[in-house]
């Protein structure tokens, strides 16, 4: 028997500072990774291997040979090396997905191609899906604020340790909000943040092809507006529109913004000078 662990959708790429996924604590005392570790678990051994998706990862590890997998676990097994990588878009090389990743997608596709498989179909297929604003909200809050959730650790101004983090979503935040409501959304914040030490978290919703919606919630009222006033200087940077129709939601600020190039990984580095300044 072979059991195969696969975590998705890596929009920030191939990981370059410290952080942490906040898998939990089954990973104690030898971990493979393709993220930097932020020594969570000291004791434990780290084997981490740079790459965009987790499943290249597995498939890298010397007992995954092409014998093993047949052609519905290939299949099963390239979606997510197809999203991780954006289909190998050749913009992304060395920044979303590199070598390891073309090395485990050519293994699954020895196996897909005979069959008739063709990957770029499929590609359009799982993007359609992840695109689909029903299939998304069906599946709950919870779902959706931790499927595509990182952890980042950064200093204050007193250069004490904090974390924050940081929650992508396929639908907008006006979608967001309209289908689970404000009090469900808050008990959820508050979920994630207490499980994972949190001084504050981010969500970022995407509203449409040209527009992103950003979310920041914390439980101390004083730092959300030290931190609202802090953001305020970089509106020009940022592209921040006011988000009037959002602001009903208590023990939290939002915006909108239009430069699209702003990805989570673009922006840590903005969030985290912020802290610093708190």
């Amino acid at each position: 028997f072979f059991f195969f662990f696969f975590f998705f959708q890596a929009e920030d790429g191939i990981r370059d500072v410290e952080r942490s996924r906040g898998l939990g604590d089954v990973y104690k005392r030898q971990i493979y990774d393709h993220h930097i570790d932020i020594g969570k678990y000291p004791l434990a051994q780290r084997n981490i291997t740079p790459c965009a998706s987790a499943t290249s990862l597995l498939l890298s590890q010397p007992f995954c040979t092409t014998s093993q997998v047949d052609f519905e676990l290939a299949r099963f097994a390239v979606g997510p090396i197809l999203m991780d990588t954006r289909n190998f878009a050749p913009k992304f090389f060395n920044t979303r997905w590199n070598s390891i990743d073309k090395s485990a997608y050519d293994l699954l596709h020895g196996v897909l191609v005979p069959e008739g498989f063709d990957s770029n179909v499929y590609y359009k297929e799982l993007e359609s899906i992840e695109n689909d604003v029903n299939e998304n909200l069906g599946q709950g809050p919870n779902i959706l604020l931790t499927k595509d959730y990182k952890n980042y650790k950064a200093k204050d101004a007193e250069g004490k340790d904090l974390v924050f983090g940081a929650a992508s979503l396929n639908v907008g935040l006006r979608e967001f909000l309209q289908h689970f409501g404000p009090f469900n959304l808050l008990e959820q914040f508050k979920a994630i943040s207490k499980a994972n030490g949190l001084k504050y978290l981010i969500v970022l919703g995407r509203a449409s092809e040209t527009q992103r919606d950003f979310l920041l919630f914390t439980e101390d009222p004083d730092y959300l507006e030290k931190w609202k006033k802090e953001f305020e200087r970089y509106r020009s940077v940022v592209g921040l529109q006011n988000a009037s129709d959002l602001s009903n939601m208590p023990q939290c600020f939002c915006y909108s913004y239009r430069n699209l190039e702003l990805t989570r990984k673009k922006l840590e580095p903005l969030w985290r000078e912020i802290s610093k300044s708190l």
